[in-house]
């Protein structure tokens, strides 16, 4: 079987809980809530692919349930992990038979259902606010990347020791492991990043944070440490420490774990959070992707802007070339802009938007608050260069 990650480590207790429990389902039709049930049943069994089917007709009806959402992205998920599991051991069974080990990847049928899980987690963080786990998935899945690309050979071996120790809840045997790996390969992030992970399931966090500041330190892109840095604040109820983590951690990657996180902190600190996040029911606009017109209001005007501006934008959607267009250095600010410049809801839905235009803080509001995958190039551009900004944002219109 293909070792855990760190995905599957946060989904096991997501779905053993979210399972337990139904949708609200007063706005459900009695056919509808059984489907939901056969689809919970269905999946129980480990019929993934008839799990999805009975429950799509259910989101297609609601599409903006983020119940509904979170179990079909848990059926995904599952559904994908499980093929790819098959598919591995299938070749490696085919190899052991003297087979060829040549294979088309874009052939396997994990391969098929990775980009339908995706889908859907796209689809998902579009729709719904806080879809954690979908946003972990197209995070892990398409922005992180493992920085131990070159361990030697016995750091590794007692990194999978570890790991095995991790997965039997051994957590003081797998800190020591972890330990000889660092100290036979200096460079291992990920052996640092899990003996502070230990630590913090054997609930010794205040041991867990040095490990998780020296992961930060070695890796300050990736979201994981930062994550963990300030759920460890967060348990020791260092509210101040866990407020300033979480923004910074929000800064490298708008994760929406981390935006429930900050709900949480704000609230023991006694003041509230406002992401000021919206629906959309198309995605954004991709820098290198065509896509269909949209025809209602005010939309239809985000979606010209990019046939205006698309010219001077480098690969990323950052405005490289000189125009006369705009002051904004993003393709997405531009059509934000663009389009709040031709409606006139000030104070209805569009509001929050206008004002933040007005006040200089459109970028902000974008890139975090209306964060969205396909805009991450855009995003990680800005936000490598405007910490400061981000933090103000926050400090300024979004927590009260």
């Amino acid at each position: 079987m293909i070792k855990p990650t760190q995905t599957k480590r946060f989904a096991l207790a997501l779905i053993a809980l979210f399972l337990l429990a139904l949708p609200a389902f007063a706005q459900y039709t009695n056919s509808e809530i059984k489907k939901v049930e056969k689809s919970k049943a269905l999946y129980n069994k480990g019929k993934y692919s008839k799990a999805i089917s009975a429950i799509k007709p259910v989101i297609d009806a609601h599409p903006f349930e983020d119940d509904l959402w979170k179990l079909r992205v848990i059926y995904e998920a599952d559904r994908y992990n499980d093929q790819l599991n098959k598919d591995v051991m299938a070749i490696i069974k085919k190899a052991g038979k003297g087979g060829s080990t040549t294979i088309n990847v874009d052939k396997l049928k994990s391969s098929e259902y990775r980009t339908e899980m995706l889908s859907a987690c796209y689809l998902a963080t579009l729709f719904c606010s806080k879809q954690e786990y979908a946003s972990l998935l197209l995070r892990t899945k398409l922005i992180d990347v493992n920085p131990d690309t070159a361990i030697s050979d016995d750091a590794k071996e007692e990194y999978d020791k570890g790991e095995e120790e991790f997965r039997a809840e051994k957590y003081t045997s797998a800190i020591k492991h972890y330990q000889k790996a660092v100290e036979l390969d200096k460079k291992y992030y990920k052996a640092r990043l899990y003996i502070g992970d230990s630590y913090y399931n054997n609930e010794e966090y205040e041991k867990a944070l040095p490990w998780f500041k020296e992961a930060i330190e070695r890796q300050p892109k990736l979201l994981e440490p930062r994550k963990y840095l300030t759920d460890s604040y967060m348990k020791l109820k260092r509210w101040d420490e866990a407020y300033k983590a979480c923004i910074e951690a929000i800064t490298v990657h708008p994760d929406i774990g981390m935006f429930v996180r900050m709900e949480e902190i704000c609230e023991k600190l006694g003041k509230t959070f406002n992401r000021h996040w919206m629906i959309r029911t198309s995605f954004p606009n991709m820098a290198e992707n065509d896509q269909s017109a949209i025809s209602s209001e005010p939309w239809k005007y985000y979606r010209e802007a990019k046939e205006k501006i698309e010219r001077y934008c480098d690969e990323d959607g950052v405005i490289t070339k000189s125009q006369t267009l705009t002051e904004q250095k993003y393709m997405e600010t531009y059509c934000w802009e663009y389009m709040l410049k031709k409606s006139d809801d000030n104070d209805g839905e569009m509001g929050f938007a206008h004002k933040m235009m007005d006040e200089g803080y459109l970028d902000c509001y974008v890139f975090v608050s209306m964060y969205h995958i396909t805009i991450d190039e855009q995003a990680q551009h800005f936000s490598e260069n405007n910490a400061g900004k981000i933090k103000k944002y926050f400090d300024t219109y979004l927590v009260k």
